[in-house]
């Protein structure tokens, strides 16, 4: 990665520190950041479907896994979002409803030890529980509170706080019209926090790792007023759906949930029950594993943001090995945060776009530039 230039070489050298401090081999993600209400129209989920999914923290994996498919290959590269996953799916099969609310509500867990030793330590293969008997802590003090993106949301959240006021953020989720509430979010939040120093704050590189953007995502979008879009993209999303069902920002704003992501809600939790054991796990590149399942025989594949990481020869790549896994009409979707991507005409060629614009403005983070989905051509 080191720049040949001796001009370049001290810049260079620093930003692969930073890249490795915030993308190390430890938690990243402590909570999908992409709709699932979006995921659920996109792909059309059946009990046919041969699903391959980015596991990330494992909330999308859940929740396509409610749909009732046949198999999911959940598949990361980093091992800690696998052992989340693998932790969720053992509470999910081994724990009640209450103690399985008690893990992973992103508040405070003081009951994790006993919980995690007498009823999930023995459910989890070897990886797993080396990692949770080191690092049970995060669970215990909070999944709000873990991981780089857990943190990096808990200093958002203390700013918002010191700029908005408590009182303010909660009162977002208080209101009873969408009128009512895109007028005061605007006044007492958005304004207060998007100030003139916190627009080109938010390009810099730092921040965009921290929020857990990799770095050839992030430099997709620096020196592109990204962060007027992500305003944009931001007020849209607190201003034309209701906050109280919005769980996402509940958990940015709040610190908690007041509706909880579908897989967490105990209505779903004995379909929940039944539905993780069609999951299989593993840690790794999501190119090699795909070369390895048998040809033509996935049906949709949930590839969250990671699209945006790859440079132009991995994506063909990608594309190369997806086109070989992929069913006949098979359905990948996938975000990104760059207002101006576009797959190579070579890969359009094989797969028809047949996004939906309207997905961006429901989609509920705002943060997405777009929502793509391609269907293989026949």
């Amino acid at each position: 990665m080191l720049s040949q230039t001796p001009a370049t070489s001290k810049p260079v050298l620093t930003q692969g520190l930073l890249e490795r401090l915030v993308f190390g081999s430890g938690l990243v993600f402590n909570q999908t950041w992409e709709d699932p209400d979006v995921d659920k129209q996109a792909l059309a989920l059946g009990g046919d479907d041969v699903i391959f999914a980015i596991a990330s923290a494992g909330d999308n994996v859940l929740a396509c896994a409610l749909a009732g498919p046949k198999k999911i290959y959940a598949v990361d590269l980093n091992p800690a979002q696998i052992y989340l996953l693998n932790l969720k799916i053992a509470a999910a099969q081994q724990l009640s409803y209450a103690d399985f609310w008690h893990l992973f509500s992103l508040a405070p867990a003081p009951r994790a030890h006993g919980i995690y030793h007498q009823l999930l330590r023995s459910h989890v293969d070897d990886e797993t529980r080396r990692f949770w008997d080191a690092n049970l802590g995060l669970v215990r003090a909070g999944l709000y509170r873990a991981g780089v993106f857990g943190r990096t949301l808990w200093l958002l959240r203390t700013y918002l706080r010191v700029v908005c006021g408590s009182r303010a953020l909660a009162r977002v989720f208080e209101c009873q019209s969408l009128a009512e509430q895109a007028d005061f979010y605007f006044k007492r939040v958005h304004s207060r926090w998007w100030n003139p120093l916190a627009k080109p704050f938010a390009e810099q590189l730092p921040i965009l790792l921290m929020f857990g953007a990799h770095p050839h995502q992030a430099r997709r979008v620096r020196g592109r007023q990204f962060a007027s879009f992500l305003a944009a993209g931001i007020r849209r999303a607190m201003s034309t759906s209701p906050a109280r069902d919005n769980f996402l920002w509940q958990q940015v704003l709040l610190g908690r949930y007041l509706v909880p992501p579908p897989y967490l809600r105990p209505e779903n939790f004995a379909r929940l029950k039944e539905a993780v054991t069609r999951i299989e796990t593993r840690v790794g590149r999501a190119e090699i594993f795909l070369s390895d399942v048998p040809p033509s025989s996935v049906t949709r594949f949930n590839l969250l943001d990671a699209p945006d990481w790859l440079s132009a020869e991995e994506t063909i790549r990608w594309w190369d090995v997806l086109q070989e896994a992929a069913a006949p009409e098979a359905r990948v979707l996938f975000r990104s945060i760059d207002p101006g991507y576009r797959l190579p005409d070579s890969i359009l060629s094989r797969w028809q776009n047949i996004s939906d614009p309207n997905w961006v403005a429901r989609e509920r983070t705002g943060v997405y530039a777009g929502v793509h989905l391609l269907c293989r051509r026949s």
